[in-house]
């Protein structure tokens, strides 16, 4: 990347760097920096063997043609979900870009009929005054009715999901995704969608069912602030989920159903709040709107209803997105325009192909009413007393380490009938994490059998 190392403020950063690396042209958003984030993650990956957690981009500026990055890796000591990783970007002024492509070879033709033959999209064909220098791996040039728009709503989710299930066909499962603004001018916003996927170890876990929730807060006044709220739902009815959606929307967020040709099923909400920044600011200078939500605590609503209550989906990708509508007042040397921000939640999750109760959720195990026999000194006293049905605690260090020294003690190499004689075995487990778990009707159960 040509980066020369800078003086960094501890306060915001611990290492700093200045590259020329990136770069950007046009008015519409145009830029590189899904290859040079796909470069990091190669190496990261490749050369570190660091997972990749998580990767959002995000526009920022009035126009919003600025543009910023922001990855997580995990030092697990191993690659968690596989070594290869391609990108796509979705963008309604008009292109699909892909990049990785130097880690799908096999991929590639594939990808590229799925491209031209489903989506009906052709090779991008530069302008005569562009620069020679390529801002992705591949570019699209998008037909005109692939991508639909109104307002702040799209059907980016759709397509996100039409193409994993594509993918998962060919080995390659979904890893993240998450959505961006452009503003060119007024009113007139651009959406983007990155999606990343990764390699997937066994065929199972790349063709398992995907379902996308996307929450958002649309304005329709700044005199006063006023918005409405709509839930949209993108995926396969994969074992009557819809029915069960609808009843969790419905009966908790008073949610109407509603026509909506961008998503596979949509309803209104009146649950989502938005509250200013605060209240002595100028409008005419800021975004309205733009402080707290209660958006983050229906997603966990959500989340809570799907892993826990449903039991056979797990949160994949859960991502925020910011956009904005602009009111005008006045005319001539009084005209004036005033922001409203508008509130984004994209949630996917993946169907387990066998369903199963989540063993953390203890919220439906009712307290044993007594104390438990010899319940262990060290439990916590409402555990000790019986008067929780089961307490999840997350391990000490020190209780780490017994478990580190279980797993060391009792490791033998030894080939099973599931390996080759000649693979590569593993010579140690390490244990990353553990609870203790306080139950005490088990408990008194085994006190009194021992």
């Amino acid at each position: 990347m040509a980066a020369q190392q800078i003086e960094a403020d501890p306060g915001y950063c611990d290492r700093k760097y200045r590259t020329s690396a990136f770069k950007s042209r046009g008015t519409e958003g145009e830029n590189n920096m899904g290859q040079m984030t796909m470069f990091v993650v190669d190496f990261m990956v490749k050369q570190m063997n660091w997972t990749v957690v998580t990767c959002n981009g995000g526009n920022f500026g009035r126009t919003g043609k600025l543009r910023e990055q922001q990855m997580v890796f995990r030092n697990d000591e191993f690659v968690q979900h596989g070594l290869d990783h391609i990108m796509v970007e979705l963008r309604t002024v008009g292109y699909v870009e892909v990049n990785g492509l130097q880690d799908a070879t096999d991929l590639q033709p594939h990808l590229d009929e799925f491209m031209k033959t489903v989506w009906g999209c052709s090779d991008y064909k530069p302008h005569a005054f562009e620069s020679s220098s390529k801002f992705c791996d591949h570019k699209y040039k998008a037909p005109s009715g692939l991508f639909v728009q109104n307002g702040l709503a799209n059907n980016l989710g759709r397509l996100t999901l039409q193409l994993a299930t594509f993918l998962g066909q060919h080995g390659w499962t979904l890893l993240l995704c998450n959505g961006g603004s452009v503003v060119p001018y007024v009113n007139h916003i651009l959406r983007e969608q990155q999606i990343k996927f990764s390699r997937a170890r066994t065929p199972e876990t790349a063709q398992a069912p995907l379902l996308m929730v996307e929450f958002r807060t649309d304005p329709t006044s700044d005199s006063p602030p006023q918005w409405t709220g709509h839930v949209e739902i993108n995926g396969a009815d994969t074992n009557g989920i819809y029915e069960k959606l609808q009843d969790f929307i419905k009966e908790h967020m008073d949610g109407l159903i509603e026509s909506a040709p961008h998503c596979d099923r949509s309803y209104s909400t009146r649950k989502f709040r938005l509250k200013e920044r605060c209240n002595n600011f100028s409008a005419k200078h800021e975004g309205m709107l733009n402080g707290e939500s209660n958006i983050g605590k229906w997603t966990m609503r959500l989340c809570d209803f799907m892993v826990d209550h449903v039991g056979e989906w797990d949160l994949v990708v859960c991502n925020s997105d910011n956009a904005c509508r602009t009111f005008h007042h006045g005319s001539g040397d009084n005209k004036y325009t005033i922001d409203v921000a508008a509130r984004e939640m994209q949630l996917v999750f993946r169907h387990r192909k066998r369903g199963r109760a989540v063993y953390m959720s203890a919220a439906d195990i009712q307290p044993l009413g007594h104390p438990p026999l010899h319940p262990p000194a060290y439990w916590y006293e409402e555990s000790r007393q019986g008067q929780v049905g089961h307490k999840i605690i997350p391990g000490t260090a020190e209780e780490l380490s017994w478990i580190q020294e279980v797993l060391d003690k009792t490791f033998k190499s030894r080939v099973t009938r599931d390996r080759a004689r000649d693979e590569v075995l593993a010579d140690r487990f390490v244990a990353v994490s553990c609870i203790r778990s306080e139950h005490p009707q088990l408990w008194d159960n085994f006190a009194k059998r021992r």
